[in-house]
């Protein structure tokens, strides 16, 4: 049986497109940081070997340099302009590639990251990149996540994003689950792009039903 799926713009050239223009991660919105600073809590203080699959500009990278944890910074990306400017900006061993082929030995990573790369996979090969990335990850180390939340795609006339599923955290963490990984601790957060703290504390509760979450990280374990 066939279900229907969105159409699949992720490419080497959309996504060099979408790079066309760099920042750091000071010029980036407030929820971008926030996320950061939660993905970047999750990583054990004493750092490790650590992938990042969908580099991008390395905001991860960037924040981490800045904190005294240890870190052995490896990344994957499928745009060549995102591993040309992470190149220049950090050192680490990174490549251009495609998460579903990484070219990395079994057990080779302490932690790997995929930070809004999996709502970018069609629903059919969501397992199988899963498992290629726990692999590579060594016993008991960590993989952590972030996903869009609330998009509500099927009612999009444009997905600029190109992305190919919504997900809810119950999603995420059975997908987790299922492909042999152990969900630990998790944090959903809103995109107020002004008075964060005062909009979420109203969100969280006083108004609890009138926005919806729009970013998940997870960090999980391998079984």
């Amino acid at each position: 049986m066939k279900y229907a799926v969105l159409k699949d713009e992720n490419t080497d050239k959309f996504w060099d497109l979408n790079f066309s223009d760099f920042v750091s991660l000071d010029e980036e919105e407030s929820v971008t940081k926030e996320k950061i600073k939660i993905v970047a809590s999750f990583i054990p203080k004493n750092g490790g070997k650590i992938l990042d699959i969908g580099i991008g500009a390395g905001f991860i990278e960037e924040y981490l340099l800045t904190t005294q944890k240890k870190v052995d910074f490896h990344g994957i990306d499928i745009s060549p302009k995102s591993i040309n400017f992470v190149k220049k900006r950090y050192k680490g061993d990174f490549k251009i590639g495609s998460f579903y082929k990484l070219p990395y030995k079994p057990s080779s990573f302490d932690i790997v990251l995929a930070l809004d790369v999996l709502e970018h996979i069609p629903p059919p090969k969501i397992f199988g990149v899963l498992r290629k990335i726990r692999l590579i990850i060594k016993p008991r180390g960590y993989f952590i996540a972030s996903v869009p939340l609330n998009e509500r795609l099927w009612g999009m006339e444009i997905n600029d994003s190109s992305h190919m599923r919504e997900y809810s955290p119950e999603l995420l963490r059975k997908e987790l689950m299922i492909s042999g990984f152990n969900p630990l601790s998790s944090k959903t957060i809103y995109a107020f792009a002004d008075l964060r703290r005062l909009k979420t504390f109203a969100a969280e509760n006083l108004l609890t039903n009138r926005w919806d979450y729009n970013e998940l990280i997870i960090k999980a374990q391998k079984i």
